[in-house]
């Protein structure tokens, strides 16, 4: 199994984002479509792209064969290897705590008091708790 590790580059700013995939074509779609929509999970990195759009240059960085492995400690050096990088997660130094019920790993993660997302529907039903009334019969709960 081929992983290939690239980076995402500000051109503007020379601040990078990391990645590892199977397919580089793929999954450079994915992130060039969020982006554009403004549905990029990673917000500081879909903030500096709302600044300008045209300052991006995407880079296949290293191509390894992973066998057993998944990559993980690969991309933790590639992101350490770089001064400024838009990953949240991996950085040495970072702490990120996973929240759950009873302290179990759950769908976000706190970093530095910033609730990250791991799951849309999360969002959305812990966004609702606030609300005041009743909802229609037909419609189900999230």
């Amino acid at each position: 199994m081929l992983y290939h590790f690239y980076i995402i580059t500000n051109t503007r700013t020379g601040k990078v984002y990391v990645g590892k995939t199977l397919d580089t074509y793929f999954r450079f779609n994915v992130h060039r479509s969020e982006l554009r929509r403004n549905k990029h999970s990673n917000p500081t990195l879909q903030a500096d792209y709302n600044e300008d759009p045209t300052c991006w240059e995407y880079t296949v960085i290293e191509t390894v064969d992973g066998g057993s492995d998944d990559g993980r400690a690969i991309e933790k050096e590639w992101v350490n290897a770089f001064p400024e990088v838009y990953n949240i997660l991996g950085r040495a130094g970072v702490k990120a705590k996973r929240t759950g019920a009873n302290g179990s790993p759950g769908r976000k993660c706190t970093i530095d008091g910033v609730t990250i997302y791991r799951s849309q529907r999360q969002m959305i039903k812990e966004l609702g708790q606030g609300r005041t009334g009743t909802r229609h019969p037909n419609f189900r709960y999230i």
